[in-house]
């Protein structure tokens, strides 16, 4: 596949919660990657970071969890970090793509399939969205931005939630996108999907739930946003060949 990232928009930009340009993977590709362990028994995870935008140890060790909870890789999971010197701001669809063709160093390869994870500053080209999976094995989080899901201006009422807590949530969110959550290129065991937010969860205890990776999560929780898959997201990973 080497770095061609094959990308279909969504449905569209949510009216209330602004969230991001997720996109349908049109092939099994990253259920077959990164769920089965038939082929690729081992999972780098590659991220690049904007300078000062660095991930958050604790955001790092819960994606790690997740994948060994739920994917077959009886070899492992790596994870490597590389800062790179950045000062854009504002990011659209095809500078993200830009910025991957440039600094991506691996793509699936042998035994180990790569899941490809870019943390920038600033902001996404459509307001609110701190998140967004932009092709089959890759995904952007916006620092900034989660920070201000979970500093709003001038809340109503403060937040008992981080940072953090909003960076926990996001990145397990967007992985479940690129393995096909929900509706997202494996197939529905139940039909869980909130058909108002296509690609996501009904269930606003799922991490896959449509606020996870807006601004608006103060709106929706009043504590840290879930980090969990529920019982539906985890009966379409077993039956597309996940644990």
């Amino acid at each position: 596949m080497g770095r061609s990232l094959l990308v279909l928009a969504c449905s569209a930009v949510l009216a209330v919660a602004a969230l991001s340009g997720c996109f349908h993977n049109t092939s099994a590709v990253a259920a077959d990657q990164f769920l089965s362990g038939k082929v690729y028994t081992r999972l780098l995870v590659e991220i690049d970071h904007q300078q000062g935008k660095a991930p958050h140890a604790s955001a790092q060790d819960m994606l790690r969890n997740r994948i060994l909870e739920r994917c077959n890789k009886p070899d492992g999971v790596q994870i490597q970090v590389t800062p790179f010197p950045e000062t854009d701001d504002t990011w659209t669809l095809s500078e993200i793509r830009a910025l991957e063709k440039e600094k991506r160093d691996n793509s699936a390869s042998g035994s180990t399939a790569v899941l490809y994870i870019l943390y920038l500053g600033g902001k996404y080209e459509t307001d609110g969205v701190i998140g967004v999976q932009y092709g089959p094995t890759s995904f952007a989080l916006f620092k900034d931005a989660m920070a201000n899901a979970a500093n709003p201006t001038n809340p109503v009422l403060p937040l008992a939630f981080t940072a953090t807590d909003v960076e926990r949530s996001v990145i397990v969110h967007e992985f479940g996108h690129v393995v096909g959550l929900v509706n997202h290129g494996v197939a529905m065991v139940r039909d869980h999907e909130d058909k108002e937010h296509a690609g996501h969860s009904k269930n606003k205890d799922s991490v896959m739930y449509y606020a996870v990776e807006s601004l608006f999560l103060g709106q929706v929780f009043n504590g840290p946003p879930p980090t969990n898959f529920d019982a539906d997201d985890i009966a379409d990973l077993r039956a597309a060949g996940g644990k």
